[in-house]
């Protein structure tokens, strides 16, 4: 299920923060893509949090979802 492969996401993230590539050298965000969904999980590292900004669709042009914030 979606909720499961997010949550297992967000452990991974928690585990290797800086683990996974930054989409653009705009801006500090970073992505994972789930494994068994076209998703795509987008966060923010900072000196105190991991901020989750998006789960979003892999298949839409890349970063639509930033003018959405």
């Amino acid at each position: 299920m979606l909720n499961d492969e997010v949550l297992d996401a967000i452990e991974r993230i928690e585990a290797y923060v800086e683990g996974w590539q930054t989409f653009d050298e705009r801006g500090p965000e970073r992505r994972f893509v789930l494994d068994r969904f076209p998703c795509i999980v987008v966060y923010v590292v900072t000196d105190a949090e991991i901020q989750i900004t998006a789960v979003v669709y892999g298949g839409r042009e890349p970063g639509y979802w930033r003018k959405r914030r």
